[in-house]
């Protein structure tokens, strides 16, 4: 039964963005890794539950997404990133959702690549058999690769086209790639170390990820555990959303949501049934509180703020949506006023990395005359995006400047 629970556009906004954690953390810095205690399961405790929380960071792009941890966190660093990925391992690059890489917490990555691998292993099987990678060679491939990465560790895509080509596997083209993502779809291979902090490497998972208890759960169990992530991490939300976030059908999201129905409050969000978690409600406090100050963030490339439904029309109104997605799958970084998407920006390095220059260019009036929103303007709003300039700068070990508007 609908509750009587109503959010206006606006008002959903705002409580996604409490959702995703980007309501202006004021927490303490973390303590320095010799004197961090870990936590239960290990590492550091504070960049495994921002994974968590956000229901994994999409993470192609891995200049974009230390980014998104930025936005979540206060006090933390680039370097705090690479710490709980590479020493720790309390967190994994791997394909996730939708068949694409994501940041997760290293104890799913079992039990997703189950879930969100066969979808994706399905819908790129046309493609493999062009690349003369049948199911059987495909395989066999995968086999090669995990032995190649066990025997010698991390290993480059080059290296690892060196030792799969004499066995008479296809890896020219997309041949490889595509036995790099089948492998990480069924579970057996994910991303390594990044060598100079560019080049990838893959491992294979159950050496890399060896002490970490990554349980196998049963497929209704493992869909409540993926439908309870995304509400959290996305409500108010749909089942709709969550298939479309997850890259599951349909029947399978609402048989997750269905798992975790006592856990959910149905509520009426921008005019259509939507979710909550129950546990969540003392958020509506915030987001009806009108005297609050704005939040104001920066959001890198492909921030899954943006990735969690199956439109971004809430987001991003649609008279924007090119020049946030002008195609071919690129999510620009934006910057978002209480969860709006109200301009672009963009990010350049001077002095050798020294210094970085952030450049803001908001988006036309509704009358397209390309004057600075409403609200861009003003001196609190140039303070909030100088505070996001200097985050950013001192997140990625730099000075920021920001240049525009």
């Amino acid at each position: 039964m609908t509750t009587t629970i109503t959010l206006s556009p606006a008002e959903t906004r705002r409580f996604r963005v409490l959702s995703q954690g980007l309501d202006a953390p004021d927490a303490p810095p973390p303590a320095s890794s010799s004197s961090r205690k870990p936590s239960d399961g290990g590492g550091h405790p504070q960049i495994r539950d921002i994974v968590a929380q956000t229901g994994g960071i999409q993470a192609q792009d891995m200049n974009a997404a230390p980014l998104q941890i930025r936005a979540r966190s206060a006090g933390l660093t680039a370097a705090d990133l690479h710490r709980a990925l590479v020493e720790e391992r309390s967190i994994v690059r791997t394909w996730a959702m939708r068949g694409t890489l994501h940041l997760i917490a290293s104890a799913d990555q079992a039990w997703m690549a189950a879930l969100t691998g066969p979808p994706a292993l399905a819908a790129g099987r046309g493609r493999r058999l062009s690349l003369r990678l049948d199911d059987a060679t495909l395989n066999r491939a995968v086999s090669l690769t995990v032995d190649a990465l066990r025997a010698e560790g991390p290993l480059t895509r080059p290296q690892l086209a060196e030792r799969l080509a004499p066995h008479g596997i296809p890896v020219e083209d997309q041949g490889l790639q595509h036995v790099l993502r089948s492998g990480g779809f069924m579970g057996l291979l994910c991303h390594g170390p990044l060598l100079g902090g560019r080049t990838e490497t893959f491992v294979a998972a159950d050496d890399w990820l060896a002490d970490t208890a990554r349980p196998q759960l049963p497929r209704e169990q493992a869909l409540a555990n993926l439908a309870r992530y995304h509400v959290h991490a996305f409500g108010p939300a749909a089942p709709r959303d969550f298939a479309a976030w997850a890259g599951l059908p349909l029947r399978d999201a609402r048989s997750g949501w269905h798992a975790i129905r006592d856990e959910l409050v149905e509520i009426t969000a921008a005019g259509e049934a939507a979710w909550i978690a129950r546990q969540a409600t003392p958020r509506l406090e915030q987001v009806y509180d009108d005297a609050r100050p704005p939040i104001v963030r920066l959001l890198g490339a492909f921030d899954t703020y943006l990735l969690g439904y199956r439109g971004r029309d809430l987001a991003v109104a649609p008279r924007h949506a090119s020049r946030v997605n002008a195609g071919g799958g690129m999510i620009r970084p934006i910057v978002t006023i209480d969860g709006e998407a109200v301009a672009r920006w963009t990010l350049t390095r001077r002095s050798a990395g020294r210094v970085i220059e952030i450049s803001v260019e908001p988006f036309e009036d509704s009358d397209g005359n390309g004057a600075a929103p409403a609200a861009l303007n003003g001196d609190a709003m140039r303070q909030a995006l100088e505070r996001e300039t200097a985050d950013i700068g001192r997140f990625l070990g730099a000075e920021g400047r920001l240049v525009s508007p």
